[in-house]
């Protein structure tokens, strides 16, 4: 094991057990169709007599039949990920069924995936005022306002979801989004700690975590987590690269520039991983690097875990 790679893993260890102080350990940095018509030369015609209009006879009202739109109609839409005919179909559907939570919650959501945050805060607005325990609904609504930048009206439903679902990974980790966009990085902190106990495999509250850890200026802290977040969804350009981004500010530029080409591997059009890779060869040239065993980093934030999980654990 290289002398550089030794010490990450000490930095990292003791940072951990004191991972709830944030501060002191680095700076922060935080098509359109023409509608021309074709003239065509006819021969003469004789000259149209005219009616007077008292002998045209009316004709009767054109009447049509209105759509009925059912629930599952647009529920199979959404489901097979068409979110924008989901959105359209649900939109429908709740304009006579206007009092079915649901149906709100669900247009909610097709609205949000479809990239509508107006109408998803609406319609997501509307399924709380039916029915303020539903956990999915102002979960969700907190998600769409954080979105929209909103966290000062995110935090009033995610406070709710928490009090009404205590147990569930999924609202403290929203909770952790929420505290981290009103700036309160010590409470964001522990709501995704709390996620992580409940949900050891919460990947994402892994990279949540050790992102924010960037943000404060603690690199090294933040290797554990985030190694542990690329072994449970390796694939993840996005956890990847915040990896990539740690090992860099830690000083492992080895370890960096194997993670950036990984995530370019993936997403050849990955824009900062481009930048970056391009930086730290830039800065390693041709020095040989020992490789960096993530495998140590990840184990040792499951242990970390479990102490967590235990009476007191930052006593």
């Amino acid at each position: 094991m290289s002398k550089l790679m030794r010490n990450l893993l000490i930095d990292a260890a003791g940072a951990l057990v004191a991972a709830s102080v944030l501060y002191g350990c680095g700076d922060s940095e935080a098509s359109t169709t023409e509608g021309r018509e074709q003239i065509a030369l006819q021969p003469a015609v004789p000259a149209v007599e005219t009616v007077a209009a008292k002998d045209v006879k009316e004709m009767p009202p054109v009447t049509t039949t209105p759509v009925v739109v059912s629930y599952d109609d647009a529920f199979k839409a959404f489901r097979k990920g068409s979110y924008e005919e989901a959105r359209t179909l649900f939109e429908s559907y709740v304009a006579s069924n206007d009092g079915d939570g649901q149906g709100q919650y669900m247009l909610g959501l097709s609205a949000w995936k479809s990239g509508d945050h107006e109408l998803a805060g609406k319609a997501l607005t509307r399924a709380v005022e039916l029915n303020g325990e539903s956990v999915k609904a102002r979960t969700n609504l907190a998600r769409v306002l954080l979105e929209q930048g909103k966290p000062g009206e995110a935090i009033t439903h995610i406070e709710k979801a928490v009090e009404l679902a205590p147990e569930s990974h999924e609202v403290w980790r929203v909770m952790g989004n929420t505290k981290a966009q009103l700036g309160e990085r010590e409470e964001a902190l522990d709501a995704y700690r709390k996620a992580i106990t409940i949900n050891e495999q919460d990947a994402w509250s892994m990279n949540n975590y050790g992102l924010l850890m960037i943000q404060i200026g603690c690199p090294v802290e933040a290797l554990p987590p985030l190694a542990r977040a690329v072994e449970l969804v390796p694939n993840s350009a996005m956890f990847l690269n915040n990896l990539g981004v740690a090992l860099e500010k830690s000083g492992d530029l080895g370890g960096a520039r194997d993670i950036f080409t990984r995530v370019l591997e993936i997403d050849s059009t990955h824009a900062k991983a481009t930048v970056s890779l391009e930086r730290v060869i830039g800065t390693l040239g041709s020095t040989e690097v020992e490789p960096t065993d993530l495998t140590q980093f990840a184990r040792l934030f499951e242990d970390e875990v479990r102490r967590w999980k235990e009476p007191n654990p930052l006593q």
